[in-house]
């Protein structure tokens, strides 16, 4: 058997050559990990090599520790493995429903956008339908944009119906309020069964500047833990329904949401 450093001896025309055995490994290029269903209904996950298309297989470590595993692990910027936010970006990533914004960073403290929560929630549904020749109101999503399938799939499932008749501001930060009536709408569609658990959010110092069509939607939200409010420096907890969401925040509101409904 060789193995690096054993000799070997060949004949080069009439001379007699001895060389050392080397063996040169690929350097593997490797997606994030991502959750697989075994064939006896286990959930492991999986990565692919981009080179060479080797892939792995490995168990899901719970919690994650930061190693190898770790699902937000391909991101140069993933929080660290005790941080509030790594167990719901590692949720996100593993099961598809984010992933990086290019050159690979995550960008957990940059506001998600309205376009990246719709893809996310597009994501989820399962939904293949290619929406690329259906019409669309909002002239400010153009066909071949790479959330437009979602927005579509969104707003013919009134997930939304935009900012305007015209208008869906795909690139705006997402607001507590707006994510919070997406998730609900999602779930009237998608899963009814969980629509109750309503809460009062009168303890809230600013639950009056919660906007009308937002309400149900935030009393749902509170009821099923989903939102469970921003402290400020007076020691209280705010909604802040106008604030905007980071993504490392919608990817925990996005894994507790899932654990509601059971995805």
């Amino acid at each position: 058997t060789l193995t690096n450093g054993s000799t070997v001896h060949y004949f080069k025309g009439s001379e007699r050559v001895t060389e050392a055995v080397q063996y040169y490994y690929p350097v593997h290029h490797w997606s994030a990990w991502t959750a697989i269903e075994t064939d006896d209904g286990a959930v492991n996950m999986e990565r692919t090599c981009s080179i060479c298309g080797k892939t792995e297989t490995a168990r899901i470590p719970d919690p994650c520790i930061g190693d190898k595993y770790c699902a937000g692990g391909a991101f140069d910027d993933m929080v660290s493995a005790d941080s509030w936010a790594h167990k719901g970006i590692d949720y996100c990533v593993r099961n598809r429903l984010m992933s990086g914004v290019g050159a690979g960073t995550f960008s957990p403290d940059t506001a998600c956008t309205r376009a990246q929560i719709v893809k996310i929630l597009y994501n989820l549904s399962g939904n293949q339908t290619d929406y690329s020749y259906y019409y669309l109101p909002f002239t400010d999503v153009a066909p071949g944009a790479w959330y437009y399938n979602a927005v579509t799939w969104a707003y013919y499932n009134d997930v939304t119906s935009g900012t305007s008749a015209t208008m869906f501001t795909p690139n705006a930060a997402i607001t507590r309020q707006q994510l919070v009536t997406f998730l609900y709408r999602y779930t009237v569609k998608y899963a009814p069964e969980f629509t109750g658990n309503a809460a009062p959010i009168s303890a809230f110092p600013d639950a009056g500047s919660v906007a009308n069509w937002a309400y149900a939607a935030m009393f749902w939200a509170v009821g099923n833990g989903l939102i469970k409010g921003n402290a400020h420096d007076n020691g209280l907890d705010y909604l802040d329904p106008n604030g905007s969401a980071t993504r490392a925040q919608t990817a925990t509101i996005i894994m507790r949401y899932c654990q509601l409904i059971g995805a």
